[in-house]
């Protein structure tokens, strides 16, 4: 007896590099090669489309913080969200060492706005943390033009 496979493009995106060859072909035959070729800068918009792509709900990032008081609660939640976002646009990517590690940098003098990317290459320090990281000037770049409220989050601490 037949049963339809029934996903949806945020779980077949997931599976698609894990899954064998034939499994690949039928996900390909579904939802088009294109549809898995598209670049992760195209395809978030917004937190909620982070969250889609990391299989996660803002509750889940609301469970982790409760028993803080508010201004713990702020620090938590950018935190969260920026490691979310990173991972998220990451794709998976781990720098290894000796490889170029981006990073966003943002001018507070005058207001606060973004001011350019950076890397960092290898050596560590406080500034060049893995998994806060991203793997190309592109990504950050896109990274730092939609996800500036959470950098000011994290900057504008109580």
């Amino acid at each position: 007896m037949k049963k339809p496979l029934e996903l949806d493009e945020v779980t077949a995106r997931r599976l698609y590099p894990t899954v064998t060859p034939e499994f690949k072909e039928l996900l390909e035959h579904n939802f088009g090669k294109e549809f898995f070729k598209q670049k992760i800068t195209d395809r978030i918009k917004n937190y909620q489309d982070v969250l889609d792509v990391s299989g996660t709900c803002e509750s889940d990032d609301e469970a982790k913080i409760k028993g803080f008081d508010e201004a713990e609660n702020k620090v938590l939640k950018a935190v969260i969200r920026k490691m979310r976002i990173t991972k998220v646009y990451r794709e998976g990517w781990f720098p290894k060492r000796g490889e170029r590690r981006y990073y966003p940098y943002f001018d507070v003098s005058s207001g606060f706005v973004f001011n350019c990317t950076t890397y960092v290459v290898t050596f560590a320090d406080s500034t060049s943390a893995s998994h806060l990281c991203l793997p190309s000037d592109e990504t950050t770049r896109d990274y730092a033009s939609k996800f500036i409220d959470v950098e000011r989050d994290l900057i504008d601490l109580p």
